[in-house]
């Protein structure tokens, strides 16, 4: 229990970094989402 206890705080918040991107949905398509997806860099855990 104490690992998951552990685990659980450090997975809750992770860091991340979202580059600047282009998130115009187009709405002529479904289902709509930004062309180029959704990026997010230099993910980490938190702590």
């Amino acid at each position: 229990m104490a690992l998951l206890t552990a685990l659980s705080s450090r997975l809750s918040l992770p860091e991340y970094e979202v580059p600047g991107q282009d998130l115009r949905i187009p709405l002529r398509r479904v289902p709509s989402r930004p062309r180029g997806g959704f990026v997010v860099a230099n993910v980490r855990p938190s702590g």
